[in-house]
């Protein structure tokens, strides 16, 4: 049986800061290459001064085992991920270089190569495509890119490295490009909307706490109005005529923006929300909470309780509405054995104003959007 939420409360104060309630994520500063065309920018690439020779590819081949090891090590704990193609690491906000590798295996390498190479995350079927070669292999894995003014040494731990010239460069960084059109949150009833709902085919009656899409993908975050505590997330893929599911269930992901990252390495990551579902151990729903509520139903009209409400719960908050007046009420507990302490807020951003107070990343998706 699940745990409840202890039942005591009492009204306090808040300062409103109105929010808006979509709020997306923050992006980081890979670099940015992408296709010509409208407001674009180009991706600087070029040519260094080290003439390369066969002495650096035993230098490369020590280096990627070490790098290879790394991102091993790294990968689940930092949240490594590609952007456009460049190895970034989630956890600290910044790029794996060649000298996190160096400060943590103590490799002996040259300047030359430290100040000329890059560290990508890419499928081994796209370098090999770029290369017009058969190698094959859909996981992201560690490669180097070192600049020489013969061209780019691509290589990685068991792929042959090979030299190719700035246009085939930028090619491959082009499969990375998240840039499909502008991130779009459609409104209920819309086009788009309907479309992308239809696809997912979450049962009625359900509300949607989080869409978004730009033209090649969508993020869904909807949960069900009859157990509040199924909520779930989706991901989708536009072929140009319709939209079809291509994951769920990533509310159990433990970092869904990874998982995500690695199935479709292009996908804007932008368009997921900022909280990872998982963290949360535990979704509560009405039924589980129903000694807080009865508490919450006792405080207000006849009037308000007239069409039911909606409870939904996800430590160390609970929130609370009233489906025929609209009446909203934001719970919050300091600790495990606290009580729950609820507010009335006047609107959704008010809710989350206070939910921000409270956590820096608090657990929005337990609201009731109406959407």
């Amino acid at each position: 049986m699940r745990n409840k939420l202890l039942i005591p409360f009492c009204l306090i104060s808040v300062v409103v800061i109105c929010l808006a309630f979509l709020y997306s994520q923050k992006h980081t500063s890979a670099p940015v290459p992408q296709a010509d065309g409208e407001n674009v920018v180009e991706y600087k690439i070029g040519a260094s001064d080290v003439a390369f020779d066969d002495s650096y590819k035993e230098k490369m081949s020590l280096f990627n085992k070490d790098l290879a090891d790394y991102y091993n090590t790294h990968r689940y704990e930092n949240g490594i991920i590609t952007e456009y193609g460049t190895m970034f690491d989630m956890f600290r906000d910044a790029e794996v270089t060649v000298k996190d590798v160096i400060n943590e295996y103590g490799t002996d390498i040259s300047e030359d190569i430290i100040n000329n190479t890059e560290l990508l995350l890419l499928r081994t079927e796209d370098v090999a495509k770029v290369l017009e070669r058969s190698e094959q292999g859909k996981e992201l894995v560690p490669f180097t890119a070192f600049n020489t003014k013969d061209g780019y040494y691509i290589s990685s731990d068991g792929f042959e490295g090979e030299v190719i010239d700035a246009e085939k460069f930028k090619a491959l960084r082009l499969m990375y490009s998240f840039s499909h059109g502008n991130v779009v949150n459609p409104k209920k009833g819309s086009e788009d909307y309907n479309a992308i709902m239809q696809a997912v085919a979450f049962p009625s009656p359900y509300d949607v706490k989080h869409i978004a899409h730009d033209d090649r993908y969508a993020v869904v975050v909807v949960g069900s109005l009859e157990d509040t505590s199924d909520i779930r997330e989706y991901a989708l893929t536009n072929n140009g005529s319709k939209w079809t599911v291509i994951k769920k269930d990533m509310e159990k992901d433990g970092n869904s923006k990874q998982e995500i990252n690695n199935m479709c390495p292009d996908m804007e990551l932008g368009l997921l929300p900022v909280y990872n579902i998982a963290n949360y151990a535990q979704i509560y729903s009405s039924e589980d909470l129903k000694d807080i509520a009865d508490a919450v139903r006792a405080s207000v009209s006849d009037e308000d309780k007239i069409d039911g409400d909606y409870v939904c719960g996800a430590y160390p908050f609970v929130y609370m509405e009233f489906n025929a007046t609209g009446k909203r009420f934001i719970g919050f507990r300091d600790g495990k054995d606290e009580p729950v302490h609820f507010e009335p807020c006047a609107d959704l951003a008010t809710v989350i104003a206070y939910m921000k107070q409270k956590d820096d990343d608090p657990p929005v998706f337990i609201c009731k959007f109406n959407n």
